[in-house]
């Protein structure tokens, strides 16, 4: 693997945008300043490319496709300009959380193609991610990687997976947030335990600024992966596609307090989650009756999945339905989500979240703030095991720059101010209290049981198997 920071003969002069996102303008307004010539084109996912569009793209060296994900014909709108674009010239397509693989292998030059993603934040501090797929050449990540360090920024480089690295380490605090309020914690106490522990923002405000609609996707497409992989594997068991869910949306699975099973879609459910009081949380609170179900049978989100999700708590899920399909609130974007928005720019948690308070909710202020920390820790670790990431240094870079403590000193320091072994005790605490997600990996509790502090190691997966995708087979598909 090429990593973020190697030379490239080559540097881009002329770029191609096509899209006008936020993002795609903070990157124009940034290659501009920096003396390279820009085109900004305004065309759609789906739209035949126009003469002026095509004559842009050929006069360029890089060509960026920051149209919104997940738009129909985009890919097919891609494939249209590829006869103008020059013979030696990259192509990259900004990303959220969706593999673009698949982009790759309908290319012409697939060695030419990346993916790239910039984030919430990027025209601020930031560390965007160039992603890798199994085609990808050196030439392609260096210059790539020339470019945005050229204008101010300290890139990565991921490998291509659902997620990425960034995402899916940010997922694993938002929905370790979500999970808290799921078991009855109160909102304020989630963030404000965020917020003292260092994190720059709370995980709540983060969920409405990204919106729902993203992790909610996450989480159907999961879901159908799963029960694709069950049919693959001869399990015919009525996987549920009748989409006609009739539950009450309650979640009133039989599981320990752990939550180590999380949940898909079969919910004919109350709302108990396991725990002594399993009451709906109404309260009688207003704004959020307790009777509202977490899917409107008026809206087409029906989903009966026979399979429970592996990244997502159960607690999580719950409240993330009923935030989006049962309460409408997808976030700020949409006008209202965990917290209120008002016309004088007040921005208050919604008193509606106290339908989620239970009094006989018991997790102590230490394992929330840990909570909320540790998942991250662990995930980063996981990402730099699996190949995600190269290195614990590009795992920190990525860390620090989308919020984790800035004294914390990234996953390396935070780990190491417990010393291993203090850390993979607690972490086997956590999952013994809420779920094997906090189980350490084999690697943490090796360097434990040897006295060892976390240092950076050799690539968990070797450079040439990183180069062609990593070490899980088909991620990108």
């Amino acid at each position: 693997m090429v990593k973020a920071g190697a030379n490239s003969g080559s540097t881009t002069q002329a770029i191609a945008i096509l899209g006008e996102t936020a993002s795609a303008l903070a990157l124009a307004r940034l290659c501009s300043a920096q003396g390279m010539a820009v085109s900004v084109l305004a065309t759609t996912s789906g739209e035949s490319a126009t003469a002026d569009v095509a004559a842009a793209v050929g006069a360029s060296d890089c060509i960026i496709d920051a149209r919104p994900e997940g738009r129909d014909g985009r890919a097919d709108a891609l494939l249209s300009l590829e006869a103008a674009i020059p013979a030696g010239a990259i192509v990259a397509v900004v990303a959220s959380h969706r593999p673009v693989g698949p982009w790759a292998r309908k290319l012409g030059r697939p060695g030419n193609f990346a993916g790239l993603v910039l984030g919430q934040r990027f025209d601020e501090e930031s560390a965007p991610e160039i992603v890798r797929t199994r085609d990808t050449s050196d030439d392609t990540v260096a210059r790539l990687d020339g470019l945005l360090r050229r204008i101010g920024k300290n890139p990565i480089v991921v490998r291509d997976c659902t997620g990425f690295f960034s995402a899916r380490v940010a997922g694993a605090f938002l929905n370790e947030a979500m999970a808290l309020v799921g078991e009855g914690v109160p909102a304020a106490v989630v963030e404000s335990s965020a917020l003292e522990s260092g994190m720059r923002a709370g995980p709540l405000s983060m969920l409405d600024e990204m919106s729902l609609k993203i992790p909610d996707e996450i989480l159907h497409q999961e879901l159908r992966d799963l029960e694709h992989e069950k049919q693959a594997h001869g399990h015919e068991h009525g996987h549920g596609h009748e989409h006609g869910h009739g539950h009450g949306h309650g979640h009133g699975h039989h599981h320990e307090s752990g939550h180590a099973h999380f949940p898909g879609h079969d919910h004919n459910h109350d709302h108990g989650q396991g725990h002594a009081d399993t009451r709906d949380h109404g309260h009688g609170h207003d704004q959020a009756p307790a009777s509202t179900d977490a899917h409107d049978h008026q809206r087409p989100h029906e989903h009966a999945h026979s399979v429970k999700s592996r990244r997502m708590p159960e607690p999580a899920v719950y409240v993330m339905e009923k935030m989006a399909h049962g309460f409408k609130r997808m976030g700020r974007a949409s006008g209202a989500g965990f917290y209120d928005y008002d016309d004088d720019g007040t921005v208050t948690l919604w008193s509606g979240l106290k339908a989620f308070e239970r009094r006989t909710a018991k997790v102590p202020a230490e394992d929330i703030r840990d909570r909320l920390l540790v998942i991250q820790a662990l995930e980063a670790v996981r990402c730099r095991d699996e190949g995600v990431v190269a290195s614990l240094e590009d795992a920190d870079t990525g860390l620090l720059a989308y919020g984790f403590p800035a004294t914390s000193g990234g996953v390396v320091g935070y780990i190491n101010s417990f010393g291993t072994g203090a850390f993979v005790r607690r972490a086997a605490e956590l999952a013994t209290r809420y779920g094997e997600r906090f189980r350490p990996p084999a690697g943490l509790e090796d360097l434990a049981s040897r006295g060892r502090p976390l240092a950076e190691q050799p690539d968990a997966v070797p450079a040439s198997r990183a180069a062609h995708g990593g070490s899980r087979p088909g991620p990108e598909a």
